[in-house]
Protein backbone atom coordinates (compact mmCIF):
# COMPACT_ATOMS: atom_id res chain seq x y z
CA UNK A 1 0.00 0.00 0.00
CA UNK A 2 0.84 3.36 -1.14
CA UNK A 3 1.81 5.32 1.94
CA UNK A 4 -0.28 8.59 2.99
CA UNK A 5 1.47 11.98 2.12
CA UNK A 6 1.48 14.60 5.49
CA UNK A 7 -1.39 17.01 5.55
CA UNK A 8 0.51 19.78 5.24
CA UNK A 9 2.30 18.64 2.62
CA UNK A 10 -0.63 17.90 0.42
CA UNK A 11 -1.93 21.69 0.81
CA UNK A 12 1.54 23.14 0.04
CA UNK A 13 2.49 20.48 -2.69
CA UNK A 14 -1.14 19.40 -4.40
CA UNK A 15 -0.10 17.53 -7.43
CA UNK A 16 2.51 15.17 -5.13
CA UNK A 17 -0.45 12.97 -3.95
CA UNK A 18 -3.27 10.94 -5.67
CA UNK A 19 -6.74 11.93 -4.86
CA UNK A 20 -6.93 9.43 -2.45
CA UNK A 21 -3.74 11.30 -0.11
CA UNK A 22 -1.14 8.41 -0.76
CA UNK A 23 1.96 8.81 -3.09
CA UNK A 24 4.25 6.26 -4.87
CA UNK A 25 7.64 7.85 -3.97
CA UNK A 26 11.07 6.56 -4.88
CA UNK A 27 14.30 7.18 -2.97
CA UNK A 28 17.78 7.85 -4.62
CA UNK A 29 21.03 8.70 -2.66
CA UNK A 30 24.15 10.14 -3.57
CA UNK A 31 26.08 7.11 -4.86
CA UNK A 32 22.85 6.08 -6.83
CA UNK A 33 22.60 9.25 -9.13
CA UNK A 34 25.25 12.03 -8.39
CA UNK A 35 23.30 14.17 -10.15
CA UNK A 36 19.49 13.78 -9.16
CA UNK A 37 20.52 14.05 -5.86
CA UNK A 38 22.14 17.12 -6.18
CA UNK A 39 18.95 18.92 -7.85
CA UNK A 40 17.04 17.07 -5.35
CA UNK A 41 19.15 18.76 -2.99
CA UNK A 42 18.78 22.66 -4.63
CA UNK A 43 14.88 21.85 -5.24
CA UNK A 44 14.54 21.33 -0.83
CA UNK A 45 16.30 24.91 -0.59
CA UNK A 46 14.05 26.28 -3.11
CA UNK A 47 10.67 24.81 -2.24
CA UNK A 48 11.82 23.17 1.54
CA UNK A 49 10.64 19.80 -0.05
CA UNK A 50 13.47 17.49 -1.77
CA UNK A 51 10.90 16.30 -3.95
CA UNK A 52 10.69 15.53 -8.26
CA UNK A 53 6.94 14.70 -9.80
CA UNK A 54 7.42 12.25 -12.67
CA UNK A 55 4.24 11.14 -14.54
CA UNK A 56 4.10 10.67 -18.49
CA UNK A 57 4.80 13.13 -20.93
CA UNK A 58 1.75 13.73 -23.26
CA UNK A 59 -0.94 16.51 -23.28
CA UNK A 60 -5.26 15.41 -23.12
CA UNK A 61 -5.98 12.67 -25.89
CA UNK A 62 -2.42 12.52 -27.24
CA UNK A 63 0.12 10.11 -27.14
CA UNK A 64 3.29 10.16 -25.04
CA UNK A 65 5.68 12.74 -26.29
CA UNK A 66 9.11 10.88 -27.42
CA UNK A 67 10.98 13.09 -29.66
CA UNK A 68 12.86 16.48 -28.23
CA UNK A 69 11.20 18.96 -30.78
CA UNK A 70 7.80 17.67 -29.55
CA UNK A 71 8.70 18.18 -25.71
CA UNK A 72 10.31 21.82 -26.31
CA UNK A 73 7.06 22.78 -27.99
CA UNK A 74 4.72 21.46 -25.43
CA UNK A 75 6.83 23.51 -22.78
CA UNK A 76 5.56 26.72 -25.25
CA UNK A 77 1.80 25.62 -25.06
CA UNK A 78 1.25 24.24 -21.92
CA UNK A 79 1.12 27.47 -19.19
CA UNK A 80 1.84 25.14 -16.08
CA UNK A 81 4.58 23.46 -17.69
CA UNK A 82 7.93 25.31 -16.57
CA UNK A 83 10.80 23.61 -17.55
CA UNK A 84 11.41 20.12 -19.06
CA UNK A 85 14.80 18.00 -18.95
CA UNK A 86 16.16 16.03 -21.79
CA UNK A 87 19.35 13.80 -20.25
CA UNK A 88 21.52 16.46 -19.31
CA UNK A 89 19.50 19.59 -20.86
CA UNK A 90 17.50 21.80 -19.00
CA UNK A 91 15.14 23.85 -20.79
CA UNK A 92 12.93 26.18 -19.24
CA UNK A 93 9.62 27.75 -20.71
CA UNK A 94 9.74 31.06 -22.73
CA UNK A 95 7.95 33.28 -19.99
Amino acid sequence: MAPLVKEDIRVRFPALAHLDGTARHQSVGQADEPWIHALLLAVKKWTGLAALINTSFNSKGRPITNRVQECVQMLRDLPDLDFVLIEDWLFEAPR
